[in-house]
């Protein structure tokens, strides 16, 4: 909405998408500014909140009414775009504040991955995480490509406002669903529970580091610190792909938002499946280190962020999701490892430096859409030159992690699940 509200000239009414805009180029050149500028401040914000809310967390024991919390901030979100849909005349700038306010108050999807994994890791025993946490990713990555699929069709064919309608639609049903959630969180019973206000005091987040880099058996540093560094680039070239993707095969390839949903809907079914095999297969059945199943999933995004670079046809690029079946794989295995060397009261405050250090993710969004912005009338595919040495570093790192492990004879589903 925001490429077409700015892309046409003295529009009132919501335009026939099948039309070509007015000014491809300008709508492209003010998306990348609200995602380098409104969109960056958002994520950093919205980060630094809910470093705090984690720290916090620990400090209660029904963990899920935050999530209720989250929830209603995306009801909020899909009212207000509904509502600027009907009324088009609206400026697109009054979308980018609405997305602001409604992600940033309410902690927005990065919220919701971060609390669903600590309420999995509450529930399961540090044997089955790996598996548990691809699953939740699995569906994470399921619900996309279906949800664009067919957002990309309706927005096509019935316009924005029955999209957002649909959106706003189950956005309440997920809100209702959280409802009847029960607390079945294994934290200690003599958890204190603190008062709101002390929510956003620095003692918690100064407890959070003493709490992850405290010197202790079976908890080692150093491989705390890489998972920290190795999440931190999976989700750079996750957030700074995905904020120019769309951009990119329009621009390149002359896509509309139909054939865009078409390919995610193609490019992410195939991840789920990857997902599902290496949680099944290679976690469960074979129980394979997670290093070796971090460092198989890191050479696989490599190879997938060369596809993307050398496409120049679009039968080409349907071969391309074949290399990029593992994609999401490297963040479960990462996310599960780290919560093994942690007690199910310390994982809030885990998150909460985990988040510390992710917060350098925000750069992501302004680093790629500089990036395509400058390149796009010269080499539009000069972002992935960027992703393949950081996925090639994925790979490496968890060769070390793995080699490291071994070397010092760590086990930590053994040790966490022995406490």
């Amino acid at each position: 909405m925001l490429l077409q509200k700015s892309c046409r000239y003295n529009t009132t009414s919501e335009p026939d998408l099948s039309t070509p805009c007015d000014d491809e180029k300008k709508g492209m050149e003010f998306v990348t500014f609200i995602n380098s500028t409104y969109r960056f401040g958002m994520n950093l914000l919205s980060i630094i909140i809910i470093i705090f809310v984690s720290a916090w967390s620990d400090k209660i024991s029904n963990r899920h009414r935050i999530i209720l919390f989250i929830l209603v901030g995306q009801v909020l979100q899909a009212f207000l775009l509904t509502i600027q849909s009907y009324f088009w005349y609206l400026s697109p700038m009054i979308i980018a504040w609405t997305e602001i306010v409604s992600q940033t108050i309410f902690l927005g999807n990065i919220g919701i991955h971060i609390f669903a994994t600590i309420l999995i890791c509450d529930l399961a025993e540090a044997e089955t995480r790996t598996m548990r946490l691809t699953i939740l990713l699995a569906i994470d990555l399921f619900c996309k490509p279906c949800s664009s699929g067919i957002s990309g069709y309706v927005m096509h064919y019935f316009g924005f406002f029955i999209t957002y309608l649909i959106c706003l639609s189950l956005a309440i049903c997920g809100l209702i669903c959280a409802l009847f959630i029960k607390n079945m969180s294994k934290m200690s019973e003599s958890t204190e529970v603190v008062n709101k206000w002390q929510l956003f005091h620095l003692k918690p987040i100064l407890d959070s580091f003493r709490t992850v880099y405290e010197k202790k058996e079976g908890k080692p540093r150093i491989i705390i610190s890489i998972l920290f560094i190795i999440s931190l680039l999976v989700y750079f070239t996750w957030f700074g792909e995905a904020s120019v993707f769309y951009l990119y095969l329009r621009y390149r390839f002359k896509w509309n938002e139909e054939k865009f949903g078409i390919y995610l809907f193609y490019k992410l079914t195939g991840s789920v499946i990857g997902m599902i095999l290496s949680s099944l297969i290679l976690a469960k059945l074979l129980k394979l280190h997670d290093g070796l199943i971090g460092a198989f999933a890191g050479f696989w995004d490599t190879a997938a962020a060369f596809g993307y670079l050398l496409a120049k046809e679009e039968w080409q690029l349907y071969l391309v999701p074949l290399l990029d079946i593992f994609h999401g794989v490297a963040l479960a295995v990462c996310e599960s490892l780290l919560t093994k060397f942690f007690s199910n009261d310390e994982l809030g405050r885990l998150f909460s430096v985990y988040l510390i250090i992710c917060a350098f993710v925000t750069l992501s969004g302004l680093t790629y859409n500089i990036i395509f912005e400058k390149t796009m009338d010269t080499f539009p595919a000069a972002i992935f030159l960027l992703s393949i040495p950081i996925d090639a570093t994925i790979c490496l790192l968890y060769a070390v992690c793995y080699f490291s492990l071994k070397m010092r004879n760590v086990k930590p589903a053994e040790k966490h699940s022995s406490e």
